[in-house]
């Protein structure tokens, strides 16, 4: 690419495809006194001060008083108080399996922040192909409406890696393309304007959205990178204000 376009073209367009999709007006940022409070929250259910009952109810309490985007993200860390452990971070990669990454880790707070239920949107961990006549490509999740009693159209699929010695940047990178060529034929097959995609890999996670350019290009734009937290006592870093710039 860089030899038949040039760096400098790329990176225009790359800026041009990140300012449609993220324009400066939609950044969502906490302020200093709701970060004060979730930090001290989170840090009180740690050290068992307050129930996990109560620190819930005072983060939930917290999210109906924010936007959408921003209320959305602490609604997740509250589902998550009931997942993460009290103790120091699981070193030991190797004994957490995509499975329980997704279950565990993951799920409950993607599903605030991507499905939605008044829009009829969920995120299925299905492992499935979407279009079984044209792919046997199988994502682990998939972005999916609701119509009636079945599923709708797919509007993002994602991937998950254990991110232990098993995960090699091959296998990261081959999913990745697998993610493209998916969102692709779905915007393709739906008549879509986009597609989103997430990777997992280990308690890192990246967002991507596929779109349509001209007859036959496409791009795939990484638009936010998170490195998930993996105890209680770090739960608080997912709502610093880099990270919801990029939510």
């Amino acid at each position: 690419m860089i030899k038949i376009f040039g760096q400098s073209t790329l990176n225009d367009v790359c800026n041009q495809v990140l300012d449609e999709l993220m324009p400066e007006k939609t950044a969502n940022k906490i302020n200093d006194s709701d970060f004060i409070n979730v930090t001290d929250t989170i840090n009180a259910v740690d050290s068992k001060s307050i129930s996990v009952r109560e620190g819930k109810r005072d983060l939930l309490n917290l999210a109906a008083t924010m936007n959408n985007t921003t209320g959305n993200v602490i609604e997740g860390l509250a589902n998550l108080l009931t997942k993460f452990p009290r103790l120091l971070p699981i070193l030991d990669t190797s004994k957490i399996g995509e499975v329980e990454l997704q279950s565990t880790y993951f799920d409950v707070f993607l599903s605030e922040i991507i499905a939605d239920q008044d829009k009829q949107v969920v995120l299925r961990w299905a492992n499935k192909s979407v279009h079984q006549d044209l792919t046997d490509m199988r994502p682990d999740a998939i972005i999916s409406t609701l119509v009636q009693h079945d599923f709708g159209c797919p509007l993002g699929f994602g991937e998950a890696k254990a991110g232990n010695v098993s995960t090699t940047k091959q296998s990261v990178n081959l999913d990745i393309f697998r993610l493209g060529i998916t969102c692709k034929r779905a915007i393709e097959r739906h008549d879509l304007p986009a597609c989103l995609a997430f990777m997992i890999n280990g308690y890192g996670i990246s967002f991507f959205v596929v779109s349509k350019r001209h007859d036959c290009l496409y791009t795939m734009m990484e638009i936010a990178s998170l490195n998930f937290t993996s105890s209680l006592s770090n739960l608080h870093t997912v709502v610093y204000e880099p990270t919801l710039q990029h939510q």
